[in-house]
C-alpha cells in the first residue's frame, strides 16, 4: 500500500478517533521500513491525528530521532534488561534497545514500556527488578505494561522447526504477580 492508500484507509475510522485516538503504527517493526513510516506519520499528522509507534528500538538512533517529531507515543518493548538473558532469548544484543530508550526519553520522547513476559523465560522477580530499575531512572514514561506471551505464530515456527516446544501461557495469578510487582 501506498502512504495515500494507508491514510485513506484509516479516515474511515476518522469519527472514532475523538481527542485520544489516532494511528499506530506496529506489525512487525516500523523501524525497518524508516521512510514509509516517516512519511505516514507526517500525513498522520498533516490529518491532526495523534500517532504511535510500537516498537523494539532495535534500530540506529537517526532513524528514531527522525521519526521524533512526528510521535506523539513511544510503545516500547523491553523484553529483558539483562544483557546476557536478552542475547540467549533473542539472539541479539539489547545494547542498541536501552541505549535508544534512555536517548529518546532525554530528548522528551513519551513513553510507554511495554513488557513481553514468557513464564520461565523472562518474568523473574529479578527480570521484572531489572526493568523497574531502568524504568525509575526514566523521565518521561507514562507507566509499564506486561504484554503476557500469547501463541500467535507457534504453529508456524514448528512446522518451520525453529522452535521444538510452546512455552507456557501466563496463567491468572503469574498476571496478578506482574500487575503487582509494576503497579503495587
Amino acid at each position: 500500500m501506498s502512504v495515500e492508500d494507508v491514510i485513506c484507509e484509516a479516515r474511515k475510522d476518522d469519527d472514532y478517533y475523538g481527542t485520544d485516538g489516532g494511528l499506530t503504527l506496529s506489525g512487525g517493526e516500523p523501524l525497518f521500513q524508516p521512510y514509509f513510516s516517516l512519511e505516514l506519520l507526517k500525513s498522520a499528522c498533516r490529518e491532526s491525528w495523534k500517532t504511535a509507534i510500537e516498537t523494539s528500538g532495535f534500530a540506529s538512533w537517526e532513524v528514531i530521532e527522525h521519526l521524533m517529531p512526528f510521535v506523539d507515543l513511544w510503545l516500547y518493548d523491553l523484553k529483558c534488561a539483562d544483557p546476557e538473558k536478552h542475547f540467549h532469548l533473542t539472539g541479539r544484543s539489547n545494547k542498541c534497545i536501552l541505549d535508544n530508550l534512555r536517548h529518546l526519553d532525554a530528548c522528551g520522547g513519551r513513553i510507554e514500556l511495554r513488557c513481553p513476559l514468557i513464564p520461565g523465560k523472562n518474568d523473574s522477580d529479578r527480570d521484572l527488578q531489572k526493568i523497574m530499575q531502568i524504568a525509575e531512572k526514566l523521565r518521561n514514561i507514562t507507566g509499564i505494561r506486561p504484554e503476557p506471551y500469547h501463541p500467535f505464530g507457534a504453529d508456524k515456527l514448528l512446522y518451520l522447526r525453529r522452535r521444538k516446544r510452546v512455552e507456557r501461557i501466563p496463567n491468572q495469578e503469574d498476571l496478578r504477580r506482574y500487575e503487582k510487582f509494576f503497579h503495587g
